[in-house]
């Protein structure tokens, strides 16, 4: 028996954004090119860090995150790690979007890489690894699905969100702790 992928399922006015990903682990933009990708039909929106919403305070939490992170998605020109999403790419179809993704014509400045221990930036973390019989009795994965329903007004420029549907497997619960309260 064969069963049906989700996107199998007609639904009228769905958009399909694909990522573009970094190619070096670290450096900087110094060019993107999204002109012939906006040029393709079906091309809703190209987003880059140049066209982006602006996160408050820059995509720093107003807690500190752990090990020095920050939410940095589209925020600036700066590559952090290798596969870095560094624009998205929204079209009417998957495969409109994936070759508009393909016509980006990205240049970038490298870092120098750092291989020895003793030069590279610290990073401060503590650890919470439990024993091995301990950590055997938690889940320490998930698996899931999430479904957006996004609006795009092309004249204003903006898009809107107002529907989130996410649907988690998360393995075996912390005895003696309910689902609704995990999730509460």
């Amino acid at each position: 028996m064969t069963r049906a992928a989700v996107a199998e399922f007609p639904a009228a006015r769905l958009a399909h954004a694909v990522l573009v990903t970094s190619t070096i682990a670290s450096g900087t933009i110094a060019s993107i090119d999204t002109s012939r990708a906006q040029t393709l039909p079906g091309v809703l929106l190209v987003m880059t860090y140049q066209n982006a919403l602006r996160l408050p305070n820059g995509g720093k939490p107003a807690l500190a995150p752990p090990a020095g992170r920050r939410l940095s998605l589209l925020q600036d020109n700066e590559v952090h790690y290798s596969n870095e999403p560094v624009a998205v790419v929204v079209a009417d179809t998957l495969e409109h979007a994936t070759d508009a993704a393909h016509q980006l014509r990205i240049v970038y400045q490298r870092n120098a890489a750092t291989v020895d221990f003793a030069q590279a930036k610290p990073i401060e973390a503590t650890s919470t690894v439990k024993p091995v019989a301990e950590k055997q009795k938690y889940s320490f994965h998930s698996f899931g699905a999430v479904f957006v329903e996004v609006h795009v007004d092309a004249e204003l420029g903006t898009i809107r969100v107002p529907r989130v549907v996410a649907v988690y497997g998360v393995g075996r619960g912390r005895p003696g702790h309910s689902a609704r309260r995990r999730y509460a």
